[in-house]
């Protein structure tokens, strides 16, 4: 009834104690298999919204922001 192929990570989730990567971890080590990971992280959500993405689309990319300017305020700082 509940299985990898049902559950989806959700990331949004209210104001709770834990931070995005201690529940990260917490799948991580409940499941130790990469392919039920990937099911939990991102292929039942890709399934179940027809997201239509592929493993090849998950190509990591430098996603680093620019250096801020500090003395500038954040709405002024202008991101590449």
């Amino acid at each position: 009834m509940c299985a990898v192929d049902r559950v989806v990570f959700g990331s949004d989730y209210g104001p709770i104690p834990y931070g995005i990567e201690e529940h990260v971890q917490i799948v991580e080590d409940v499941l130790p298999s990469p392919a039920e990971r990937q099911l939990v992280f991102w292929k039942t959500s890709n399934r179940v919204f027809r997201l239509g993405l592929s493993d090849t689309d998950l190509v990591t990319k430098d996603l680093r922001l620019p250096p801020q300017d500090r003395s500038a305020p954040i709405s002024a700082v202008a991101y590449r």
